[in-house]
């Protein structure tokens, strides 16, 4: 072969190797980043659990109440009814319109008939496939126990306009992701991040079809069913398009919402011709009566309904239906059930009346500082999908005064002539009060007593069913506390009643009663005392207990049995209240008593002074003022339109200060925050040796995470486990928290599975199974489905998808909570499912929030007391709740990093309350922190509400995982948020819920790993407090482990064997192989010029 021939070949070769082993070098690395998630996708492992001689195996450590998966899932078909059937709200119902009569023929319109709002996209979304849709429901179909996941056909309960149902079938047809609705059809709703729309079929459309000429033999009623949706990372627009005024001129995701002036929370022109088509039906007389069903979690302005301008005869609101849902309001609608919830939101007129809304910002609408380029800061409209966590912020203005606490307030200062209320008229803003609901029956309260038993008040009252058809009630405790100097003086704000229990009777026959009796805790009278007492206090006075059946019948009590009356209010009070329902108790000034935590008898004091900017020390000129009662015209300013239909906010204005940006920036500057100093903890303590990565490989007599099972968290044999942990082992069971804590062999750590479900598990049960064992998602390698060989488990059954939890919260019913909390449990249990990253406690601080399906109500008392014994039950069967966002995270747009500013007060008592109430009372072993900020500091690094609020005050005893990192990795969507070293070194977070691989680069973009941190070879080196609050979250992530479901499938005897994937072999291979041909090309080039360099010179 010619020279030139040789040396072309040996340079391709070579070129060739050189560019396939540096590209494998590089994609190794990546490879490397996500090395769980691929492990996962592949359906391989990266451990398995091997069993000694002699072992018995696994031991059950919790009790299920089923002996297959089909008994599980048709039990969370039954209990799911039982939620909307009990939580389903009606509103409206002039001339008892309902029940309609079975077998009546009706016509259903709306695009929600053929699609209907099952449930939120995202994180909080449920499954559909063997959803029950409105027109199935009507059929009478249903689910049987012999096999919940076949379609029965029963009794219809209505007989339908089938031509009209085809024609919306192909009109509004969608297509359902996990995280968005895309519209196929002409006319079919969109909901998604880039795209928000109402659609539906005009009425023009409508009446050219041939569904239209039906109608009149479908005319016993016509049913509207309208739907909102919403998900994860988008809230509700209220406006359209891209506009200076909103601060969204170059925002990439702009919606252009069809609504009216681009409000998705009105009727739009489409839904308006629908309605006018029908009224002017009922008024030919082809359609008897006009029925509203509300498909939607954050509801829609009811301005129609103030005079009733399409001539409705009942309305009645169902939230998102989960996947059976549909059945339950069926069985409602013909009088099959009865109704008995009530709304756990207010519902207005116009939204626009909720100030709220004025400081909220929705999917258009962003609150930049004036000044943040001075700062080096980006746009939050420039950036992408989510807006940038570092110019952004929403100030909290409303303080105490939020939903019924504002309108009932504003109110009773209006009845009395409270001086600057200002011109309120109650029956112009509300719709519905907080608590509302109508019945088929009526019930009358009466025989009120209340008994004092030390800090408990045990208030009784009678209820007495007096119509004609059976059902139960809600009955709500609402206290009204002292409003007077001593809170004047230390700026503390009041609302006139707030909730503060409540019960609900069991089913009452016509004529029937019974005495409710519901125990109310003194400890949610106390008031926090910033400026004063810097604590809880109770404040000197009067006091109340009132029981009513809504917010604004309490607050009607209050001033009757203050004295007033409509004739003496020239009828500014708008009905008599009933003092037969207050009771009335003096309490003197106590600093004392709840300056202590009753969970753990820690102090509590202020905190959070840093997330008020009239108390911040860094707020330079900035200064809001807060709602108060004292000066309504003064500081309420409600949002409006201009003639063009621009939307206006009238919000609080920031600027940013040096000292802001420089927190903004430091606190996540690992080389900033984190000293030195210290001495390392022990590590590698009992061990035969460590592998290639740093993993430890424990001996025969090392101790087993399983051997602590019933040691006290302080047993000194904790420190023994502890001490056997490599440097390593602690960086990656740190640093790997995407749905997981994953295995560590050096103490028989076996990984558990983390998963979705705020509103229900969503998956297949034998997939969920399968992810099981050793991948990123993983659980015990035996779900019990699995342990006990259940042949139902590859019958492709799937996870209940419950309604709202705002529907939940409508029950008010407890016991209900729990059963639907036990239900999460089971299904979780039977397919290894060890947490459960739910459930969502942040509040519908506005109804423009993306993910009001998600939380349960405007009121945090409400959220917290039913949410704490759905969570207590789902802890039952060792299935961890990670609570959610804790806390601040009330908006979706803005959630990446955006500084939330606001009292402490209200802080305390409107936004941590709920999450208090599910750890202390529900006992939730772990949360799960919000995007945002307290002021400038980010949650998941912010130590005061970690350490001091959930930790000492509310008595945390797990996991605080943040999973910012998925959604803002290296400023992709904006600027970083907080660093996944100082989080730990702080004590802030203990789970960063990402794959970090073995040790890869932090989030910040800083290129900073705990390698950089890491002590020598003899354990010594210059960051010995980090490495002791590393090994303190690397303990709590093994007490949640501990104490989980997932040691069911361990014993003294089991073994954590570390593997190394297939695919991991694959690329190492591939790797040594091509460094191999790299070298035989070099070395035969080398080889081949020697060789003629030899010959060259013989022949010379």
């Amino acid at each position: 072969m010619k020279k030139q021939t040789v040396r072309l070949i040996q340079k391709i070769l070579i070129t060739a190797f050189t560019t396939l082993f540096a590209f494998m070098l590089t994609a190794t690395g990546i490879l490397k980043q996500n090395e769980s998630t691929i492990t996962t996708a592949l359906g391989q492992r990266d451990f398995y659990i091997e069993y000694g001689e002699g072992d018995d195996g696994p031991k059950e450590l919790f009790k299920t109440d089923y002996k297959s998966v089909r008994e599980v899932v048709y039990a969370g078909y039954e209990t799911q009814l039982e939620e909307q059937k009990e939580g389903t709200v009606l509103l409206k119902n002039d001339n008892d319109a309902l029940p309609l009569k079975k077998g009546s023929k009706i016509s259903v319109f709306g695009a929600a008939s053929v699609y209907p709002f099952y449930g939120a996209s995202g994180s909080g979304g449920i499954s559909t496939t063997y959803a029950l849709d409105w027109y199935d429901s009507f059929a009478g179909t249903h689910y049987e126990k012999a096999d919940p996941k076949a379609k029965v056909t029963g009794e219809p309960y209505f007989s339908v306009n089938e031509k009209l149902k085809t024609e919306y079938e192909k009109w509004v047809e969608v297509k359902q992701t996990p995280w968005s609705t895309v519209n196929v059809g002409e006319y079919a709703p969109s909901s998604s991040v880039s795209k928000v729309s109402i659609s539906d079929v005009p009425w023009n459309v409508l009446s050219a079809g041939e569904g239209y000429a039906d109608i009149a033999n479908y005319g016993d009623a016509a049913l509207m069913i309208i739907k909102r949706t919403g998900g994860e990372g988008y809230d509700l627009p209220a406006t359209t398009g891209k506009n200076k005024q909103y601060g969204n001129t170059s925002y990439a995701t702009s919606v252009n919402c069809d609504g009216v002036n681009g409000d998705y929370l009105a009727l739009n022109e489409n839904e308006k011709s629908i309605l006018g088509g029908l009224k002017q039906l009922k008024k030919e007389g082809k359609v008897k009566k006009i029925v509203l069903i509300l498909n939607m979690a954050s509801t829609i302005e009811l301005s129609f309904l103030k005079n009733n301008d399409y001539d409705i005869d009942a309305c009645l609101w169902t939230g998102s239906v989960g996947t059976y849902g549909t059945v339950a309001v069926t069985k409602l609608l013909c009088g099959e059930w009865n109704f008995s919830g009530g709304l756990s939101a207010t519902l207005w007129y116009d939204n626009l009346a909720n100030p709220v809304n004025s400081n909220f910002t929705d999917q258009n609408y962003f609150f930049t500082y004036s000044n943040y380029k001075e700062f080096g800061f980006t746009n939050p409209a420039e950036a992408g999908q989510y807006q940038s966590s570092m110019s952004s912020y929403m100030v909290y203005q409303e303080g105490m005064y939020l939903g019924y606490k504002y309108t009932e307030t504003r109110y009773e200062d209006y009845v009395t002539g409270v001086k600057n209320v200002g011109e309120y008229k109650y029956d112009e803003v509300v719709a519905y009060p907080f608590g509302y609901g109508k019945s088929y029956s009526e019930f009358e309260f009466t025989d009120m007593t209340v008994k004092e038993a030390g800090k408990t008040y045990e208030v009784s009252v009678k209820v007495t069913n007096t119509g004609s058809k059976p059902g139960k009630t809600p009955v709500q405790v609402y206290v009204a506390k002292p409003y007077g100097e001593y809170e004047r003086k230390n700026q503390i704000q009041v609302p006139s009643v707030q909730l503060i229990d409540f019960g609900k009777t069991r089913e009452l026959a016509a004529g029937d009663s019974e005495t409710v009796t519901i125990s109310v805790d003194q400890k949610y009278m106390a008031t926090y005392d910033t400026f004063g007492a810097g604590t809880y206090v109770m404040t000197p006075g009067e006091y109340r207990l009132i029981v009513a059946k809504n917010a604004h019948e309490a607050v009607n009590s209050l001033l009757a049995d203050k004295g007033y009356t409509p004739e003496t209010t020239n009828n500014r009070m708008d009905k008599e209240g009933n003092t037969d329902l207050v009771y009335k108790f003096s309490l003197s000034l106590d600093k004392q008593t709840y300056s202590l935590s009753s969970a753990t008898n820690n102090p509590i004091a202020n905190s959070f002074e840093f997330g008020d900017i009239n108390t911040y020390s860094g707020k330079g000129g900035n200064s809001v003022k807060y709602y108060s009662r004292d000066d309504w015209n003064g500081t309420v300013a409600l949002s409006y339109r201009k003639a063009d239909g621009t939307l206006v906010k009238p919000h609080a204005t920031l600027t940013m200060t040096k000292q802001m940006a420089d927190e903004l920036r430091d606190q996540m500057d690992a080389k900033k925050v984190i000293e030195k100093g210290g001495e390392y903890p022990t590590y590698g303590k009992n061990l035969k040796g460590v592998d290639a990565e740093g993993y430890g490989i424990p001996n025969d007599d090392a101790l087993k995470l399983i051997d602590l099972l019933g040691e006290d968290y302080d047993s000194p044999m904790w420190e023994d486990l502890l001490d056997q942990l490599t440097w390593m082992d602690t960086v990656y069971l740190l640093s790997n928290g995407r749905h997981k804590t994953v295995a560590i062999a050096s103490v028989a750590k076996p990984s558990t599975w983390d998963e979705n479900g705020p509103n229900g598990l969503s998956g297949y049960f034998a997939t969920y199974a399968k992810a099981s064992g050793g991948s990123a998602y993983s659980g015990p390698s035996l779900p019990y489905a699995d342990r006990i060989d259940d042949p139902d488990l590859e019958s492709n059954y799937k996870g209940t998808g419950f309604s709202s939890n705002g529907i939940l919260a409508a029950t008010f019913n407890k016991d209900l909570a729990k059963k639907v909390g036990k239900q999460i449990g089971e299904e979780s249990f039977w397919i290894g499912v060890a947490g459960l990253l739910g459930v969502g406690l942040n509040i519908q601080r506005s109804p423009y929030s993306g993910r009001t399906a998600e939380y349960y109500s405007e009121d945090a008392m409400l959220s917290g007391l039913i949410a704490a014994p759905e969570v207590k039950a789902i802890e039952s069967m060792g299935v961890h709740c990670f609570i959610k966002h804790c806390a601040i995270n009330e908006s979706e747009t803005a959630r990446h990093g955006v500084q939330c500013w606001m009292t402490e007060q209200a802080m305390r008592e409107n936004y941590f309350r709920a999450f208090e109430i599910a750890i202390e009372e529900g006992e939730s072993f772990n949360v799960m922190t919000s995007f945002s900020r307290i002021g400038t500091q980010a949650v998941a690094n912010c130590v005061p509400f970690a350490q001091s609020f959930l930790r000492n005050e509310c008595g945390l005893p797990g996991i605080i995982e943040t999973d910012c990192a998925g959604d803002m990795t290296d400023g992709k969507h904006g600027e970083p948020y907080a660093s996944r070293i100082v989080n730990v070194y702080l004590g802030a977070t203990d789970l960063n819920e990402y794959n970090y691989g073995n040790d890869v680069e932090d989030y910040t973009g800083s290129g900073i790993t705990y390698a950089d941190f890491a002590p020598d070879a003899n354990g010594k080196g210059e960051y010995g407090t980090l490495g002791q609050a590393m090994r303190k979250a690397a303990k709590r992530i093994l007490y949640a482990t501990l104490t989980s479901n997932s040691m069911s499938t361990m014993s003294s005897a089991s073994k954590i064997v570390k593997v190394t994937p297939p695919w991991k072999v694959a690329v190492n291979a591939a790797n040594i192989s091509l460094g191999i041909l790299l070298g035989l090309s070099v070395l035969w080039l080398v080889a081949d010029i020697v060789w003629r360099y030899i010959k060259a010179n013989k022949a010379n």
